[in-house]
């Protein structure tokens, strides 16, 4: 599960730098999720 957490973390700093909109919300919320999960 960490290791998906980093894997989500480059994929949202990818969508920062690329397109801030939609793509970076969903990613960061993606991020959100699976850390409570981890966490939980």
């Amino acid at each position: 599960m960490y290791a998906e957490c980093i894997l989500l973390l480059g994929i949202g700093t990818y969508n920062v730098v690329t397109e801030p909109t939609v793509m970076q919300k969903i990613a960061l919320s993606n991020l959100v999720i699976d850390i409570n999960k981890a966490i939980k």
